[in-house]
C-alpha cells in the first residue's frame, strides 16, 4: 500500500484549479461568481488554507463546466 501524506489531495486541488482558471484567463473573483462561491474562499483553497468538501469541489467544477475528477487529477 502507498504512502500517504496529510494535505496531499488538497495540494493537488489547490494546483488544479489556480491552473485551470489562469488557463481560462480568470480572476479568482470571475471563478468565485461562476461557482456560486465567494473570492476569499476561492483564494484560500488555491493556498490550501481552507480544505474544500465535495459539494464545494462539484460547485468549482460546475463553474469550470469540467468534470469534479479532473480537479482531483495529480
Amino acid at each position: 500500500m502507498a504512502t500517504l501524506k496529510p494535505n496531499n489531495l488538497r495540494l493537488t486541488l489547490a494546483r488544479n484549479i489556480r491552473q485551470a482558471r489562469k488557463h481560462r484567463g480568470w480572476s479568482q473573483e470571475q471563478l468565485a461568481e461562476r461557482a456560486s462561491l465567494s473570492s476569499v474562499y476561492i483564494s484560500q483553497i488555491e493556498s490550501s488554507r481552507k480544505a474544500a468538501s465535495v459539494d464545494v469541489i462539484e460547485l468549482l467544477a460546475l463553474g469550470f463546466e469540467t468534470p469534479a475528477e479532473l480537479l482531483l487529477r495529480g
